[in-house]
């Protein structure tokens, strides 16, 4: 089965996914780890503990197949049953999707 990249927008609850599709999970946590890091190389050098935290949130994207920004976006790997499916079929699975990931507490923000 195909896998997508989906996005959660914190303030408006939308969701939305990813054009393209990669054949396993692997695959797509990769691209996620990457976009992650495309992210932290956009911020300035002097910048160093945004950068050291969207280092690690690439790190968590890697081996879990999910990011969170709170108060931003969720973006996590899911598993569809095929490579165009809309987003609104597949609603139920994401929002299954992102409860089990809020539990595990995993997040791109500073811990106290």
């Amino acid at each position: 089965m195909p896998f997508i990249l989906v996005t959660h927008e914190h303030q408006s609850g939308e969701l939305s996914r990813s054009s393209r599709h990669w054949r396993d999970r692997e695959e797509a946590a990769q691209s996620l780890c990457d976009w992650v890091e495309k992210v932290a190389e956009n911020f300035l050098p002097d910048d160093r503990f945004t950068w050291v935290i969207l280092l690690r949130a690439a790190s968590i994207a890697s081996g879990t197949g999910y990011v969170i920004f709170e108060g931003i976006c969720t973006k996590a790997v899911i598993e569809v049953d095929r490579p165009e499916q809309p987003i609104e079929e597949l609603e139920d699975r994401v929002r299954r999707r992102l409860a089990e990931i809020e539990s595990c507490g995993h997040s791109a923000k500073p811990t106290s």
